[in-house]
């Protein structure tokens, strides 16, 4: 259990359709060899795909001989070898080579084929896509119905090659892994020692997966966001779904009885769902495989206090254990753990789990305050409860005042680190965590439903925490800390939300009359905030795409129209101006958008205009102002 005692530790070294050109002559049964006209007239995939025989109108025919025939034929056609040409072409280095490959059988369906050309020339099957003849094959395509016959040429575009022998050598190892711990975990469930035997089978295979001995480049989406081919060959050949099992095991036991070897293989399973997750396709497989509430119990390892260490509560049962090197490990796993539902929290269905989960706000807040971390661990939790508050629905969850206490803490804190003084690291964290808080509070104010009065004192610091970041604080300044530390928002809804905030919402809050100032200040300060943050997505390197995908930009150019004050107005021009240099010129609004922008900013803001027709919204206004 002492500090002294270690073992020796050893590395594993094993580390689609278009219409389509095609053939005159059809296949007939005494043909062995099918041909083909190259300057055949284009027919439709439906008659590509069908051979046609002499029809037998009488159902009274007897074809069984037929059949055994033609299942013979069948037989001798598949396992009869072909050659075919090939031109590789990768989409990025635009490097392009003829090449030949000679197919020890004639391939049933597209994935066949992809295997072949994967293991001779190491292009994963997953990022080819290969054409014949102006078609697309996909996995499933029978390629006999192409008439793909032996000498012709196959067009195949592909990303990027693989590190195949690297990523076959790990998935291998994951899969000894999960094997060993079929074993040892029950053993350990049943008697809670450690063995030298336990250690003997974890330790080689688990180090192998462990620390330095895995490239995180392979498993990483940054800076572009979009799986690469070593991830799409890992997930497509079974390795994710191994991680996630071999992850979710780890966690039938509490963090003091792991060996040291699992406390670290927890950790670098959370690092690659870590990488995986900032990719929206990859969440959700991640996702479905249900391994939220195992992220959770990482989170919670240990009961966090603030301003405390990390610290291992229980004494550990590996007799070689390191006391410093696994509270070391706890804290990078409740980090790891953090990030990680932050990315979770972008998916609008995970916010309220994770929200109304017991625990995982208050160990979040205590590890952003805890003398472990530095404000980096902030800025990853406070982004976190940033896109929590996206939903309404997490608010009641949101709005404990021991929460938002603690929320006003760390930013009264990380508020005094001068931009003179201060390191670069600690002044992009101070940016960016004032910058979230910001629109955290700016979304429970502008989304506030809810018959509890908020506290006088606590609208209050409020109000002077917005007025003061605002006023100070500028747009491109913020998104260079963004992109810096590489956040790329895939929806502007939220944050343009703001900017059509209703009035009523802040009136309808309960509060003393002496507030009414205050509530109006914090009307402003909503408007504001939505529109500093639109900025930054204005400038963005996605801002054209993401507006575009979201049908944004008349409800843009709309705003000043329909701001209060004419400080907000300005600011709302000069975001204009700033769209129009992102997208290179703006349309006028079409009527439709600018009655819907009217009914989102007097009325039921921009989340529900969207979601409606004007027409619907005019009825419902309708019928309550007849209630």
């Amino acid at each position: 259990m002492g500090d002294t005692l270690t073992r020796e530790q050893h590395k594993d070294e094993n580390q689609r359709s278009p219409e389509i050109r095609g053939r005159e002559e059809e296949m007939a049964h005494n043909v062995e060899e099918p041909s083909i006209d190259k300057n055949a007239q284009e027919s439709s995939p439906l008659e590509a795909s069908v051979i046609r025989t002499d029809e037998c109108p009488s159902s009274s025919c007897e074809p069984s001989c037929e059949r055994e025939e033609e299942t013979q034929r069948d037989k001798e056609f598949y396992n009869t070898p072909c050659k075919l040409h090939i031109i590789l072409k990768s989409t990025q280095t635009k490097d392009k080579r003829s090449e030949e490959i000679t197919l020890p059988c004639y391939p049933r369906e597209g994935i066949d084929l992809k295997k072949h050309i994967e293991s001779q020339y190491h292009i994963p099957a997953c990022v080819q896509q290969i054409k014949f003849y102006g078609v697309d094959i996909e996995d499933s395509t029978i390629l006999k119905n192409l008439r793909l016959q032996h000498g012709d040429t196959l067009h195949v575009q592909y990303t990027i090659s693989v590190d195949i022998d690297y990523f076959s050598s790990l998935i291998s190892t994951l899969k000894r892994i999960n094997e060993v711990l079929e074993l040892v975990i029950p053993e350990l469930l049943d008697s809670g020692d450690i063995t030298d035997e336990m250690h003997d089978l974890i330790e080689g295979d688990c180090l192998a997966f462990t620390g330095d001995s895995i490239p995180l480049k392979y498993f990483s989406v940054y800076p572009t966001g979009i799986p690469n081919a070593n991830q799409l060959y890992f997930i497509h050949n079974n390795g994710l779904q191994l991680l996630l099992d071999l992850y979710r095991s780890m966690h039938r036991l509490p963090w003091h009885w792991l060996p040291m070897e699992l406390q670290q293989l927890e950790f670098s399973c959370l690092q690659i769902i870590w990488n995986f997750s900032a990719t929206l396709g990859i969440r959700q497989l991640i996702l479905q495989n249900g391994v939220m509430e195992e992220v959770f119990q990482s989170l919670m390892r240990t009961k966090l206090e603030p301003y405390t260490s990390v610290k291992v509560l229980d004494p550990l049962r590996d007799p070689y254990a390191s006391l410093e090197r696994s509270t070391y490990m706890l804290a990078e796993t409740i980090y790891a753990a953090i990030v990680v539902v932050g990315n979770f929290a972008e998916v609008p269905q995970c916010r309220v789990p994770i929200a109304s989960r017991s625990g995982v706000l208050s160990n979040m807040i205590s590890a952003m305050l805890s003398k472990t971390y530095t404000f980096t661990c902030a800025r990853s939790g406070m982004c976190a409860l940033l896109c929590l508050s996206f939903s309404p629905e997490t608010h009641e969850y949101l709005s404990v005042d021991s929460l938002l206490e603690r929320i006003i803490e760390i930013c009264n804190r990380i508020h005094y680190i001068n931009d003179g003084t201060g390191t670069n690291e600690k002044i992009i964290n101070k940016t960016l965590v004032e910058f979230y808080a910001l629109i955290f509070f700016a979304n429970l104010i502008h989304h506030w439903n809810s018959d509890t009065p908020l506290s006088p004192i606590f609208l209050s610091t409020v109000r002077t925490f917005m007025s003061r970041y605002i006023s100070t604080v500028k747009y491109d300044i913020i998104q260079q800390r963004m992109q810096e530390k590489r956040y790329y928002w895939s929806t502007f809804i939220p944050f343009l939300s703001l900017c059509y905030s209703p009035k009523g919402n802040i009136e309808g809050m309960k509060g003393e009359d002496s507030m009414a100032q205050c509530l109006s200040e914090l009307h402003r300060y909503c408007i504001q905030a939505g529109l500093l943050s639109m900025k930054c997505m204005a400038v963005s390197d996605n801002a054209e795409e993401v507006m575009a995908h979201e049908d944004l930009v008349d409800y843009i150019v709309s705003i000043p129209w329909f701001l209060p004050d004419q400080e907000s107005r300005s600011s709302a021009v000069e975001l204009v101006n700033l769209t129009r240099q992102s997208l290179g010129r703006l349309q006028p609004p079409s009527l439709t958008n600018i009655v819907r922008g009217f009914l989102a900013s007097h009325y039921c803001g921009l989340e529900k205009t969207l979601k409606k027709d004007a027409h619907s919204i005019l009825l419902e206004m309708d019928q309550n102002y007849l209630l």
